[in-house]
């Protein structure tokens, strides 16, 4: 096997790689993945001007191909984004969380829950408690189609996106995220917002707090996914994440009979059977699965 660090979980992984090798040729696997972290380092908050990663849509392509149909990425990011980072992709991109569902360029909907005005007068009264926070104040809010928002500091505590960074950025990235944390959830609860919620998807390489709809879920987005035909509940489910943003759909897969859980990263979920030091060691894995899946289909052809 070829060298690829690991953060821990890993005395399993030829196993591991194994099944879900034999699960595709059997028709029975399905693999997912978030984006920011887990398969890439993509530039914070820029939506338009990302370079396209044509390596990873070739690859997503193929185990759409293998898996008949049954690849597919869920990310935070709006539509926009995708469309911009992963062109020419023929698997289900889910954005926003999820809460919109494309199959190639064509939209699904996937019913949001929230109302825009909470969004505006949330971002107002952020605005007001970063005026007087110091801790605060080189926070940025974002927000997509005025239905959520993002709170990012990236730049405070990692201003030129290495994949690692030293224990005081590490430090001082956790005491503005439980800040913005405790922030949004006191605005939250004052706004009498039930309908919204605050989570924490920071990784070294994109730190961000978000103010999502109680619907924005990606473990919902998974279960609608499966409800509507687009994807089935297989033998053997993959899904591999690097932060909290990820924690429910992780958990749901780990829960099921054949789940299989990839992390990346420091802050992987708990439910990781395998947790990837960087994206590139996650993505060597994966080029490994398709391609001991291409011999193994061409030497059953020669047979």
């Amino acid at each position: 096997m070829s060298k690829i660090e690991f953060l821990g979980g890993s005395d399993d992984v030829l196993r591991i790689e194994d099944t879900i090798v034999k699960a595709i040729l059997d028709g029975e696997a399905s693999i997912g993945d978030d984006i920011d972290g887990t398969l890439a380092h993509t530039p914070p908050g820029e939506h338009k001007n990302v370079t396209p990663d044509h390596n990873l849509v070739r690859l997503f392509n193929g185990l759409y191909d293998l898996t008949k149909g049954q690849a597919f990425m869920l990310t935070g990011r709006p539509f926009e984004f995708g469309k911009n980072f992963l062109p020419g992709r023929r698997f289900l991109l889910g954005t926003e969380h999820g809460t919109n569902i494309s199959k190639q360029d064509g939209m699904l909907p996937f019913n949001r829950i929230g109302n825009p005005k909470t969004i505006i007068a949330f971002k107002a009264a952020f605005e007001c408690a970063r005026a007087i926070d110091p801790l605060l104040q080189g926070v940025e809010i974002e927000d997509y189609k005025d239905v959520t928002a993002t709170l990012g500091f990236t730049h405070v505590i990692n201003p030129e996106g290495k994949a690692e960074i030293d224990r005081e950025s590490l430090d001082r990235m956790t005491q503005i995220s439980l800040r913005i944390v405790e922030t949004a959830r006191k605005i939250s609860k004052d706004l009498n917002a039930h309908d919204m919620q605050v989570v924490d998807t920071v990784t070294p390489t994109n730190a961000v707090v978000e103010y999502i709809p109680q619907g924005a879920c990606k473990a919902e987005s998974l279960q609608y996914l499966r409800d509507v035909g687009l994807v089935r509940k297989a033998r053997v489910n993959v899904f591999g994440g690097d932060s909290s943003g990820d924690r429910t759909v992780m958990e749901k897969v780990f829960n099921e009979v054949g789940g299989i859980c990839l992390g990346v990263g420091p802050k992987a979920p708990q439910a990781s059977h395998v947790v990837f030091a960087t994206p590139e060691g996650h993505v060597a894995f994966l080029n490994r699965i398709e391609s001991a899946v291409r011999e193994r289909q061409s030497a059953l052809s020669m047979a």
